[in-house]
Order: structure tokens, then C-alpha cells, then sequence
């Protein structure tokens, strides 16, 4: 049995299935998301994403205060954390058409020589000693926008390869 068209439609999905391994520029949209994401979050103390971050404590705001008067906010003690996580640039540990992988790369340091992805992680996470305080906090008008960041790559692609959109 022969199908008119068949053939346009078989070379169409082989070009789409090798489009499909380079995820490049979705998760480029993605990466620059969670960037902002982060912004916000440091500008609202975890506002932004629904949860308020906890309070200081009472003794280590006191410390915090004395050792670093300019940091007012909670998460920020020199900014490094924050610099690093709001540069989509500078969060990416890694890149490819088919992974992202966003963070504080192992091993930067802070002014006092501690991890930065350790504080970071134990943050997001929260601990027995200490509170969540989430940096990324997706909304799900966030992940709705990822949704679309797919649906409009997918779509985008069909066209090249010549199928309907």
C-alpha cells in the first residue's frame, strides 16, 4: 500500500528525530529563567516564590550584623552566593543540546573559605539546624512558561522539518 505523501512525512520525522537531540535552545530559555527566578527570590527573601524565608535567628543576626554591616538581607553575607546564582553565565555548571545542569559550581569559595554550593544546598533544603529557605522556588506560572519555552521549540521545529505546525 502506498500513502501519497509517505515518504515527505518519513524524511520529515528522520530530520526532526535528529533536531530533537539539540535541546540547546530551549534550555538556554530555561537556565535564563532560573536566573530570574533567583533574582527574584533574593530581592523578596522568598517572597516571590510563596514562601517567605524564616527569620534570623536572634544570636546569629547579631553576629551577622557585626561582621558584615552592609548585608541586610537574609542569604547575603558578601553577595557571592547571590552574584553567582542570578548570572545565568555563572550558575551554569553545565550546558549541552541535551542538559542543563544549574547551580554553584563545586568548590567556589566564600570570603571565610566555605563552600558556596554547600551553603547554598543546605539552604535550599533546609536542615536540623537550620531553616528551608528556598532560592529556587518555581511558581507554577514558572513551570507553565518552561511548558511553553517546550511547546514553541517543538512547534518551531516541525516547521523546519517541514511537518505541520
Amino acid at each position: 500500500v502506498t500513502v501519497a505523501g509517505e515518504e515527505t512525512y518519513h524524511r520529515a520525522f528522520q530530520a526532526l528525530d535528529s533536531e530533537v537531540g539539540d535541546m540547546l535552545a530551549p534550555l538556554t530559555a530555561i537556565r535564563d529563567s532560573l536566573a530570574v527566578n533567583a533574582r527574584d527570590q533574593f530581592a523578596t527573601e522568598g517572597a516571590a516564590g510563596g514562601s517567605p524565608w524564616a527569620q534570623l535567628n536572634a544570636a546569629y543576626e547579631t553576629w551577622k550584623r557585626q561582621h558584615y554591616p552592609q548585608a541586610n538581607q537574609i542569604l547575603v553575607r558578601t553577595g557571592a552566593l547571590e552574584h553567582l546564582l542570578t548570572d545565568p553565565r555563572q550558575a551554569t555548571i553545565e550546558l549541552t543540546p541535551q542538559r542543563l545542569e544549574w547551580g554553584v559550581p563545586d568548590g567556589i569559595r566564600n570570603a571565610e573559605g566555605g563552600d558556596i554550593s554547600v551553603y547554598g544546598a543546605a539552604h535550599q533544603s533546609g536542615s536540623d539546624r537550620l531553616p528551608q529557605r528556598k532560592i529556587i522556588n518555581l511558581t507554577d506560572a514558572e513551570l507553565r512558561g518552561w511548558d511553553r519555552i517546550i511547546v514553541r521549540w517543538i512547534a518551531e521545529l516541525r516547521r523546519t522539518v517541514g511537518l505541520a505546525a
